[in-house]
């Protein structure tokens, strides 16, 4: 099986010579290591590799990150740095939903998909596609010191839709500010930040700790951070009656 080593270690004649933490050292007779230090080694080997803490061990998170004009490239570097399984796409054509995926997995099978658009009311068609196929989605965009991330779009009631129209609802100009705001360069805290948010809600989802809690999206800004409760909104089309039980929630097509 495949190891990531996170520790020093040099070629030797017969294989690795590797610097475990607490000062001793072992040599993996036949191994040979890539680059950035990734090894194939037995499942027996692996686990004590692990145990004694010279190889990280892997995510099963699964991740894929679309956007609009290229890949939020600090946003995948800090997922990968987690060791989150990561695939990135972007769009074949502007204004359209065909994707081209630039790298990693093919597979579709992903805990969360994370859409970066290029504006601040962009995604919104991808969210929809990504609803009617029963894969979760979430927007994250940020612009130099603040973000937005979520709500989790999926079967549940609250989306990223019934932000926007709760958004327009209390101020009748947030939409036409929000169409002229386009992403930017962020700080690294901000993107720590979304990293950490979309690891969050890509645990919630494998760990299905998220069917009955209330949906939120999360803001952050110079001033701190704030988590956003977000109720359905009727007309929507992830409305629901409140007097259905979550346990009878039904997937839904838009």
């Amino acid at each position: 099986m495949h190891v990531e080593l996170d520790c020093p270690w040099i070629p030797v004649s017969d294989g690795l010579r590797i610097l475990a933490p607490d000062g001793r050292s072992f040599r993996l007779r036949g191994a040979k290591a890539s680059t950035d230090g990734r090894i194939d080694v037995p499942a027996d080997v692996a686990r004590h590799l692990y145990e004694v803490g010279v190889a990280t061990k892997p995510s099963d998170l699964r991740v894929a990150v679309v956007s609009d004009l290229g890949c939020s490239d600090d946003l995948v570097r800090g997922l990968t740095a987690r060791r989150i399984d990561v695939a990135t796409w972007v769009r074949a054509h502007p204004n359209t939903c065909d994707l081209r995926r630039i790298s990693g997995h093919t597979h579709p099978d992903v805990h969360v998909v994370v859409i970066c658009p290029r504006t601040l009311l962009g995604g919104r068609d991808m969210a929809e596609q990504c609803h009617r196929a029963g894969i979760p989605s979430v927007i994250a965009w940020g612009h130099h010191g603040w973000a937005l991330l979520g709500p989790i779009n999926d079967h549940r009631p609250g989306c990223q839709h019934c932000v926007d129209m709760a958004m327009a609802a209390r101020d009748p100009d947030w939409v036409t500010v929000a169409r002229s705001m386009t992403e930017g360069g962020y700080d690294p805290a901000v993107t720590e930040w979304l990293v950490s948010r979309v690891e969050d809600t890509a645990l919630s989802i494998r760990d299905s700790t998220i069917t009955c809690q209330t949906k939120t999206f999360h803001v952050r800004t110079t001033a701190g951070e704030r988590s956003i409760d977000v109720p359905a909104q009727p007309g929507c089309h992830c409305w629901l009656s409140e007097e259905k039980s979550c346990n009878t929630v039904m997937r839904s097509a838009a």
